[in-house]
This record gives structure tokens, sequence and C-alpha cells, in this order.
């Protein structure tokens, strides 16, 4: 078994030094700052493809969104990506933008290839084009 060794058996020259160092590591800790800086929150804007009708598309698809939450809202989404609408919309700018998307986990399942049924994707089209 090892003896722990006591401050008082020690040179002080020795213990002054450490506790220098001591003081050096405790002010390196405070002063330090432990938090990232956040990532800019992606614009919906920033994820349609032609940016001269902006505004009209964003305003068509709020229209499309209003009265749909969760799954039904995403198919809103889906179908504007594949008429080419919006490129692939990254789920903070969706729930930034339309709050009524739901949770990032069924966020990302019905955006997953071949996840929404062809048929639902053409009421979702019929739908989008309505509004437009």
């Amino acid at each position: 078994m090892q003896e722990e060794a006591k401050v008082e058996d020690m040179s002080s020259e020795f213990v002054s030094e450490i506790e220098e160092l001591i003081a050096e590591l405790d002010y390196g800790m405070l002063c330090t700052s432990k938090t990232k800086t956040p990532k800019a929150e992606p614009l919906f804007s920033t994820y349609i493809i032609d940016k001269t009708y902006n505004k009209e598309i964003t305003t068509v698809m709020h229209d499309a969104i209003a009265d749909r939450r969760g799954k039904d809202a995403i198919l809103v989404i889906v179908c504007a990506m594949e008429l080419g609408i919006i490129t692939r919309l990254p789920y903070l700018a969706a729930k930034k933008e339309f709050p009524s998307v739901g949770g990032r986990s069924n966020y990302n399942k019905y955006l997953s290839d071949g996840f929404l049924r062809p048929l639902k994707m053409n009421e979702g089209l019929s739908t989008l084009k309505r509004q437009a």
C-alpha cells in the first residue's frame, strides 16, 4: 500500500509551486467559456429553388399546410419537393416555418424514401396545385 504524503512533510517550495499550478488551472477553467456558439437557424426561403417566386411559394405552402398537422403537413412538404419547388427541407427550417409538422423523428421518417404511399402523394399534389 502507498502511504499518503502529508503537506507538512513536503518542502515549502514544492507546496507553493503546486498551489500556484492549481491556482492557474482553476483560473483557466473559470475563464474559458464552455458553451458552443449556436448554429444559425436555417430559413425556409433558402430551400426554395426559384428565388424569384419566394413570397408566393411561401404563401402557397402556408395556405396548404394551414389546417394540417403532423404527417399531413409533411405530405405537403414532400409534394413540394417532388414538384421541384423546394429542395429537401431540414427539420429545423420546417419547424420554424411550419410549427404543425410535429416532432423531428416523425418528420425524418415521413420524409424518407418510399414511406408515403403514391395514393397519398397524388392527394397532396392535387392539394398543392389547387392552392397555387
